[in-house]
């Protein structure tokens, strides 16, 4: 799979480079990079509770399966032998 490539066939394995935050829908993504940078930390915290928001760890093998939104610094991934995907930052995976 090319990097720009919105197709998103996943077909390269990539690593996640750093402990992050990911959402399961791309709304609640959104929100989370809004919340960030507003640095409003009880809402995200919430989000985590709530479980539209969990916690992402550092060296975990992702399929990149969608860079459509990667204007917003936000790609879909899946975890090697998972069948559900998620929403992560591009900065998140090497």
């Amino acid at each position: 799979m090319e990097k720009n490539d919105p197709s998103g066939s996943g077909s390269e394995v990539r690593c996640t480079n750093k402990d992050t935050i990911a959402a399961a829908k791309l709304a609640d993504m959104e929100r989370i990079f809004h919340m960030i940078e507003v640095e409003d930390h009880p809402a995200l915290e919430k989000m985590l509770i709530s479980g539209r928001a969990f916690h992402l760890g550092k060296g975990l093998e992702v399929y990149v399966t969608s860079e459509a939104h990667r204007e917003k610094g936000i790609l879909r991934l899946r975890l090697k032998g998972s069948i559900t995907e998620f929403w992560a930052s591009v900065s998140s995976v090497a």
